[in-house]
Order: structure tokens, then sequence, then C-alpha cells
């Protein structure tokens, strides 16, 4: 008999690990998942109302170079920047956010050139904010403490129109678990000042030309 019960108590713990192997790859983070339930016409309405954050990746860049390190944010010549097709997709966000009426209250950049080109592009007026520096090789404490302000803008309900940040993968990613692989696309947030923001959506810089609101 006490064999038994211990062959049944193995046979339990195995397969306890064995589910909590399963979930290790099948689990994603709530605010990932949120994104299959807003289409992007209902982010566009969304954002016509005001009252959102927007995170944008940088546009494409120039995958051949790299920035120097350390890293000189005075020479643009010595960072990845903007390709010729980065730039017209910076163009193109700002043009579909004025042909859909997307009122942007401000706009936060990275100082890096590539954030601050699509910033200009995209939007003509910015501000930059050292807090968005490119997180990726930074010390543990400094990196934190990016993500902590990161965290911030996110979370503050903006007084008018829309918050517009524009920023870096890697910063992202540590801020909210959401991961913005594409340059150029948007990433859309519900900011609460008391609550994490909540991940509504996203948009490509290849989906804007298609996307018609209905009449």
């Amino acid at each position: 008999m006490k064999n038994l019960l211990s062959l049944l108590r193995a046979v339990n713990l195995i397969n306890g690990l064995f589910l909590a192997f399963l979930a290790s790859f099948i689990w994603v983070p709530a605010t990932i998942a949120a994104e299959q339930n807003t289409s992007q016409i209902q982010l566009i309405e969304k954002m016509k109302q005001g009252g959102l954050v927007i995170f944008m990746r940088h546009a494409s860049t120039i995958k051949k170079q790299i920035d120097a390190r350390p890293i000189d944010l005075k020479d643009c010549e010595k960072q990845r920047n903007l390709s010729e097709s980065g730039r017209n997709e910076a163009l193109l966000v700002g043009q579909s956010f004025a042909k859909h009426s997307i009122p942007v209250a401000e706009v936060i950049s990275s100082p890096f050139c590539r954030c601050k080109d699509t910033a200009q592009l995209a939007f003509n007026n910015f501000k930059t904010d050292n807090n968005l520096f490119y997180s990726i090789g930074l010390p543990p404490e400094e990196r934190k403490k990016k993500t902590a302000a990161l965290t911030g803008m996110l979370s503050t309900i903006p007084v008018t129109g829309n918050r517009v940040i524009i920023s870096h993968t890697s910063n992202l990613k540590e801020a909210t678990g959401v991961w913005p692989k594409v340059e150029g696309a948007i990433y859309v947030f519900i900011p609460s000042n008391n609550h994490p923001p909540e991940f509504l959506g996203s948009i490509k810089p290849s989906d804007w030309n298609s996307l018609e609101l209905p009449l």
C-alpha cells in the first residue's frame, strides 16, 4: 500500500510539473492578448476622441548602420538612421493622423536621431526626453529608472488630445510586456493615473492606406 501511495504521489508531481512546463509556453501577458480585441478601425475611432497614449517605434532604419559606442547624440552620422522608406513611413503616419482628425497634444521623442527625425517628419513639433534613451546596453539601475519613467508617461492621462511617444523596441517591452517588432508602427494605450496602462492594439505603417472609416 505504501508503495502504491508513493507511486501515486510521484505521478501527481510529474503531472503538475508537466502542466507548469506547458503553461510556460502558452502564457501571454494580458496586455498582449488585448490586441486581438480592438480592430484598427476601432482604434482610430478611439484615438479621435483623445485621452490616449500612443507609443510609436521609430520608422524603418538603414540596417547596415550601427550606433557607435559610446553614443554621441549630437552626431547623427555615428547612429543608425532612417532609411528612405522609413522617412516615407513617418510622413505617412503624420498624414494619416491628419486625415483621420486624430488630435495630438504633445509628442515626446527619444534623443536618438532616428526618433527625432521620425517625430519631425510625422508631427513637426516635438520635445526630447532622455528617459526615452535606447535602454539596451544601459546599466541595470539606469535601465530600471528609464523603464519607470516610460511607464509613468504611458499611465498619465493627457489633459487634451493624445500623447505620442516615439522611442525604441526594448523600452516598451520592458515597460509593458508589449514588444513593438515593426518599425514605424503605433501601439495604443488607455492611460490610468492609478493603474497600469491598458493596451488596445497597433497599426503598422503598411496598414494605413487600407484603413477607411465607415460613412
